[in-house]
């Protein structure tokens, strides 16, 4: 199988013999696993990483995602999208230790703490069901942003977006997961599902068109925000792989730990589907920010841990003066950046389709929700 969105020509950094390779094991992928379309092969893929007494599968499956990231295409989102959690990964604090002895992970992290508790509490709820994809103002960007230079020079109308995602009372919910969307709201603070454009507070700029798009999603928080826009990814493994990237570590954004680690990837595979990974870090991170009022109605966000800086641009005082007591600013910053997971965005005019019973039937209102 070899289309515009899917073909081992999207990985770059290859000899043609690795390119032919990384092909015959998407047509592998596709021959063997898919018997009606794209959308019932990831579902099946699902099916098993969500269920602990198939765990001696996980390793089998983990490949076949690997392989149809690196084929996916890059393609910029915009509008609302489902969202399917199709696994997570622990990350791996070992890795060096494991790559000594020859090994790509550790004993620790293979035990899969993290998959196996997900699947026991909320891998059946539906807790997380999309992410919307907003343009944003001029001034909103550069106060995200934090006016450097640098960074505006990746951002572009074409592609740059920001971002929210959806969660919904879960349906028939243990007391875990009936605890889990309070809980969230509190701790990210969530806002209620916008219905009119006239609605404040939002970072993006709300539009009518997309409004009407999301009403198939079933959701009633939102929050968690992100900046999106074209990129390479920041896996050194996947060799600069052209990605549509969601960021949710600047500081402005006001994330909450984890997310203050987390940054998406995405590629499309098909029409109306896109694959994406999850991508935390490791060292130099923040567990939070605070915002700090300073005269003539300025304000500073301080961080606490290590400030996010992926451009290396910090130009104030502070920041001058640990340039030059640690000498941070003589290469990138090393982030610890490890793959931990995969998830599904999906187009709403593909409703009927993400709806079926070999598909995502999990997504489907109920009464209303």
């Amino acid at each position: 199988m070899k289309t515009h969105f899917l073909n081992a020509d999207n990985y770059p950094g290859q000899s043609q013999q690795e390119t032919d390779k990384l092909q015959e094991q998407l047509d592998t992928i596709v021959n063997d696993d898919c018997e009606t379309d794209i959308f019932s092969l990831l579902s099946g893929y699902k099916r098993i990483l969500a269920d602990n007494s198939m765990r001696s599968r996980w390793e089998t499956i983990y490949p076949k995602l690997d392989v149809l990231f690196k084929c996916g295409s890059y393609a910029p989102l915009d509008g609302p999208m489902f969202g399917v959690t199709m696994n997570l990964r622990d990350s791996d604090l070992l890795k060096d230790v494991a790559a000594g002895c020859g090994k790509d992970r550790s004993a620790l992290a293979q035990l899969e703490v993290l998959a196996s508790s997900w699947n026991a509490t909320f891998a059946q709820s539906t807790l997380w069901t999309g992410k919307t994809f907003e343009s944003i103002k001029k001034d909103t960007l550069k106060d995200v942003l934090e006016n450097r230079d640098k960074a505006f020079t990746k951002y572009n109308n074409e592609a740059t977006r920001v971002g929210r995602n959806f969660f919904r009372h879960p349906i028939d919910p243990n007391p875990l997961e009936a605890a889990g969307l309070p809980l969230l709201s509190v701790l990210w603070n969530l806002k209620d599902r916008p219905v009119s454009t006239n609605e404040k507070g939002f970072l993006s700029t709300l539009s009518l068109k997309h409004l009407e798009s999301e009403k198939v999603i079933p959701y009633q928080k939102t929050g968690g925000y992100f900046l999106a826009t074209g990129s390479r990814s920041v896996l050194s493994i996947l060799n600069g792989k052209n990605v549509y990237q969601l960021d949710y570590r600047w500081g402005a954004l006001r994330a909450r730990f984890p997310m203050t680690n987390l940054i998406d990837e995405l590629v499309k595979i098909d029409e109306g589907i896109y694959l994406g990974q999850l991508v935390l870090a490791t060292k130099n991170f923040s567990v939070g920010t605070v915002e700090i009022p300073l005269p003539g109605d300025k304000s500073k966000i301080f961080s606490f841990g290590r400030e996010y800086d992926p451009f290396d641009d910090r130009e104030g005082l502070v920041e001058k003066i640990i340039e030059t007591f640690t000498g941070d600013n003589d290469e990138a910053v090393d982030y610890g950046y490890q793959h931990n997971g995969y998830f599904l965005m999906l187009e709403p005019a593909f409703a009927d389709r993400i709806f079926a019973e070999d598909a995502f039937p999990e997504l489907q209102p109920v009464d209303g929700r």
